[in-house]
Order: structure tokens, then C-alpha cells, then sequence
């Protein structure tokens, strides 16, 4: 929070006018999101936050004559504390996204800066600042280095990204010591509350937009989201697209599930122990099994109501091809691995509850999938894991409240960042 303040009050502090930044109407968003305009709630929600579009008037102004820089900084609790979370959008990842239009305007479409992550509830801080900085070698190589460090790591798995957020802070605050080479163009500080809580500013998925112009100019009722761009005009049928001045148009949006599993921890852990299973290596299969329900339920990217369902899915999965490649009976095995996991992860900190009703429930997920598991030789791609989440069987409300509660920093990966 002291950063994002201090960061402000050095641009209030400058000589630039403060343009108006206000929040897109949801009537006048035309792209069909069923998520548009719905509170975030805690522990129940992910969020994600993108740059949905950055438009630059004038090529020869900003390309020729200046680097075009946005800085965007959030804020909120994750793994326990509050983190402030930096991503810097500069020349190489934009020239990557740049789009032409024959009056040689550029837009800059779609660069996800933040997520998807789980709110945890209190307020979300948002910084989001257009800024241009005069072409120097040494501020493009510095601006290169910060950006290259920046989009190395994945910002959908946070736990990575804490051990490079400090020092991206550090030399981003040295920018502001560059004078005129860094001018301030546009930005927005906000905080938006848990709305399980407050009834104003409400933490909730829509659009923003900063525009670069007289806000007495501006008449907020005009503007309109299309396939992500900006448009204005005075009802949906005739607008057009908006290009009378600079300006950035970001969204955040909340959504229940994930996909991309594939690149976490704890599906390496289920390729080994399908490897495993097939080799006949039972008892190693087993051992790795519970590496993946430890990796899995200690895992700070994935809200609880999800571990539930995936817990679900991989052992309904492994009980299966115990089946198949160890001859095992599924339904005694079954009971004794889930109790086994439960035990394990209560060790460690980490209460989960594996109830007769919950075995049931995989069990019934076992036999809805085991075709296409068989067709897949028990492989899981991300497409599977999308369908099997929207399986009602794993929408069962016993599933869905089952106890899940991280007690400590257990986490591996935060613990080898901390030593």
C-alpha cells in the first residue's frame, strides 16, 4: 500500500493534468460475458486483469520520438499477506500486439497483466499509468531489462513472481528520478472493496477506461466495449470506434474455474504416477499420489472449491487405472487411498475431510468418465479437466463444502524462495 501511495503522490506532484478514468457502463458493453458487471466474492472467485486495449494517437509523437511505457500495479493478499504485484508494459511486448489503421494510429490489443488468482477478500489497490519516455539508449535498455524480467515469469502463478516483484519495484521507482526523459500522460489509482462487505466500490468485473482529454469534454454515457475496443457514440447503433485521443482500456473479470492445470506442480505429479501405475509400480505410484494431493492442497493459485473437485477428479482417475494395469478393486482401494491422503495432509497441516459420502461421489465419477479415460489411456488434457469441472457429479454441494483449510506456510516453493 505504501508504494502504490507513494508512487501517486509523485505524479499528483507533477505538472500534468490528471484526465478523467471511469468505469465502462455495463449496458454499454456489446461483447456477450455472462461474469460482466457480478461481484467478485472471496474465496469463491478468481480474478484476472488485462490491458484490453492501448491506443496512441499519433505513430510519429510516441514511436519515433518516445518509448510508450504503462506501468500497472496490484495490489491485494496473497499466501497470507498483502503483495504488491508490478508488470511493466514497454516497447518489446507491445511491438509484439501493434496494430496499424491507415491514419497510422497504433492500438495495442489484449496483454494480461495479472491472474488468474483467487481473491481472498479486502481491497484490491490498482494502479494503471500511460507514461512516454524519450528515447535514450540507456532508458530503453533499462525499460527492456525490467520488462524482460517482468513477463518471464508467469503471472497465473503468483508464488514464482513474489521472488522478482521487489526488485522490479526498485527500478521502477528509479524511473521517476529521470526528469523529463519519463513524462506522466495518463493513470488511475483505485481501491475497490470486498463486496461481501461494502456496498460502494465494490471489487466486480467490468471495463475501465483513462482517456487523455478535457474531462469536460467527456460524457461518460458514450462510451461502448465492442470485441474488446472502444467506441463512442450516443446509443449502440451508431457508434463508432474512438480515436480522438489517448487512452488505455482495461478489465478485470471474475470467474469460478481454470483450465491450465497442465502447468502446475501437482499434474507433474499425476504424469509420474501414471507412469508409475503402468509400470506396475504400485507402491511408488501411491507415495507420488500423495505428492500430488500435498502439491495440490497447498497450492495458493487454486481457491479451495476447485482443489475439492480436482482432489476428486485424479483419484477417481488413479483408482481406475489401478484397475485396469495393477487389478486392483477400485472401490475397497479407493476408500483406503482417499483416507490415507486424508491423514497425510492433516500431518502437515492441511485439514481435509474424506467422508463415505465423498468416495461415493468420486466413485460415481469414475463410472461417468471411465470411457473416455479409456480412450485417453488416462491422460489429462486441459480440455478433459474443462469438461470434467462442469461435470454435476463434481458440483455435488458435499464435494463442493467439503474442509479444505491451509493452516501455515507449507508451501515448498515459498519456503525455498525464503531461504
Amino acid at each position: 500500500m505504501e508504494f502504490l501511495y507513494n508512487i501517486w503522490e509523485k505524479i499528483k506532484g507533477s505538472p500534468s493534468v490528471l484526465y478523467p478514468t471511469f468505469q465502462i457502463r455495463t449496458s454499454n458493453i456489446l461483447d456477450q460475458k455472462v461474469n460482466i458487471g457480478n461481484p467478485i466474492l472471496p474465496r469463491e472467485r478468481y480474478f484476472e486483469i488485462t490491458l484490453t486495449e492501448q491506443f496512441l494517437q499519433n505513430k510519429r509523437e510516441y514511436w519515433n520520438e518516445f518509448i510508450p511505457l504503462t506501468l500497472f500495479f496490484s495490489e491485494f493478499i496473497y499466501a497470507g499477506e498483502r503483495n504488491t504485484f508490478p508488470f511493466v508494459v514497454g516497447p518489446k511486448l507491445l511491438k509484439s500486439r501493434e496494430q496499424l489503421d491507415g491514419k497510422e494510429s497504433i492500438r495495442y490489443k489484449n496483454t494480461r497483466v495479472c491472474g488468474p488468482t483467487p481473491y481472498r477478500g479486502d481491497n484490491v489497490s490498482l494502479f494503471t499509468g500511460l507514461f512516454r519516455v524519450k528515447t535514450k539508449d540507456w532508458a530503453a535498455q533499462t525499460i527492456n531489462f525490467l520488462e524482460t524480467v517482468a513477463t518471464a515469469f508467469d503471472t497465473s502463478q503468483l508464488t514464482g513472481y513474489l521472488s522478482v516483484a521487489k526488485p522490479i519495484i526498485s527500478g521502477i521507482e528509479s524511473f521517476f528520478d529521470m526528469g523529463k526523459e519519463m513524462q506522466f500522460r495518463i493513470g488511475q489509482r483505485d481501491e475497490f472493496r470486498d463486496p461481501t462487505i461494502h456496498t460502494t466500490n465494490q471489487f466486480r468485473s467490468g471495463y475501465w477506461v483513462m482517456i487523455r482529454k478535457d474531462q469536460d469534454q467527456i460524457k461518460k454515457e458514450n462510451f461502448w466495449v465492442k470485441d474488446g475496443e472502444l467506441f463512442i457514440g450516443t446509443s449502440r447503433n451508431n457508434i463508432k470506434p474512438y480515436v480522438e485521443s489517448d487512452y488505455t482500456l482495461f478489465e478485470i473479470n471474475g470467474f469460478q474455474k481454470r483450465g491450465d492445470y497442465e502447468t502446475f506442480e501437482f499434474h507433474k505429479n499425476w504424469q509420474k504416477v501414471h507412469k508409475l501405475v503402468i509400470q506396475k509400480n504400485g507402491n511408488e505410484a501411491a507415495v507420488e499420489f500423495q505428492n500430488l494431493m500435498v502439491n495440490l492442497y497447498s497450492n495458493h493459485d487454486i481457491i479451495a472449491l476447485q482443489k475439492n473437485q480436482l482432489a476428486a477428479m485424479y483419484s477417481g482417475l488413479f483408482e481406475e487405472a489401478k484397475k485396469v494395469f495393477l487389478q486392483q478393486s477400485p472401490r475397497i482401494e479407493l476408500s483406503k487411498s482417499l483416507l490415507l491422503n486424508q491423514n497425510l495432509l492433516n500431518d502437515t497441516g492441511i485439514t481435509v475431510e474424506f467422508d463415505p459420502e465423498t468416495i461415493d461421489i468420486t466413485q460415481q465419477f469414475i463410472k461417468d468418465t471411465s470411457p473416455r479415460i479409456h480412450n485417453q489411456n488416462f491422460e489429462i488434457d486441459e480440455q478433459f479437466i474443462e469438461d470434467s469441472l462442469d461435470n454435476p457429479i463434481l458440483k455435488n454441494p458435499k464435494l463442493l463444502e467439503m474442509k479444505a483449510t491451509k493452516l501455515g506456510n507449507f508451501n515448498p516453493l515459498i519456503d525455498l524462495i525464503n531461504s
